[in-house]
């Protein structure tokens, strides 16, 4: 049986661990060891996006607001959807999950937080 891998952890302002495990390929999020997210169960973070964006007039200077940065799906879902003038913006209350998705995440979705229409405020 191939185990849990605990990558990273931290904790929130009101004192709840967050974690980021690997299992066999497969990465997951959790809080107080409850999973969040899991990279190959995305379909609700890529719904979320699709009906953000659905609705824009103009999606080649669209401007989109994410909360929390998570695994990265919803982001790379919006970068698939607005054209080379939108801007997304994450708001992400964990620095920690940041540096997680350029570190320790970048195989899941390859480099988001790389690419120039992205705005990270912690």
């Amino acid at each position: 049986m191939i185990p849990f891998r605990n990558l990273a952890e931290t904790l929130t302002p009101d004192g709840s661990r967050v974690s980021v495990h690997e299992h066999d390929g497969e990465y997951f999020l959790k809080l107080n060891s409850r999973q969040l997210m899991s990279s190959t169960s995305t379909s609700s973070e890529l719904l979320l996006a699709d009906k953000a964006c659905a609705h824009l007039h103009d999606r080649a200077k669209a401007r989109v607001l994410i909360g929390g940065l998570g695994l990265g799906f919803s982001l790379k879902r919006v970068l698939e959807m607005i054209g080379p003038a939108g801007v997304v913006q994450v708001a992400e209350l964990l620095p920690e999950v940041v540096t997680w998705n350029r570190e320790l995440l970048a195989g899941v979705n390859g480099r988001l937080l790389d690419d120039s229409r992205v705005e990270v405020f912690v």
